[in-house]
């Protein structure tokens, strides 16, 4: 089993503020196996991996590897306001922090 799919889980599930028992309702599964996932005793199949995906608003390879580079939610709308900006404004903020 493996633990760093479980605490991903854990992660992801606090990021959206969701209770296992919130989350168990919306996966159709039982709290306890929310927590049984979490804690890495047992794994969701292929089909609850794409659900968890979709409720967390991520992708396959951050759910089961995590990422190092981990954006924090209250940061992730400035990052995504980052990458949809022209390039002379992401070149200002580079300069700005010291960054090119």
């Amino acid at each position: 089993m493996s633990k760093a799919l479980g605490n991903n889980i854990k992660r992801l599930r606090k990021e959206i503020g969701l209770r296992q028992w919130q989350l168990s309702i919306k996966m159709e599964v039982t709290a306890q196996t929310v927590s049984s996932w979490e804690v890495g005793r047992t794994e969701p199949n292929m089909g609850q991996i794409e659900m968890l995906c979709r409720i967390f608003n991520c992708d396959m390879s951050e759910l089961l590897r995590g990422t190092e580079n981990h954006v924090l939610p209250e940061d992730r709308r400035l990052v995504d306001a980052f990458h949809d900006a022209p390039e002379s404004v992401k070149d200002a903020i580079r300069t700005l922090l010291g960054i090119k």
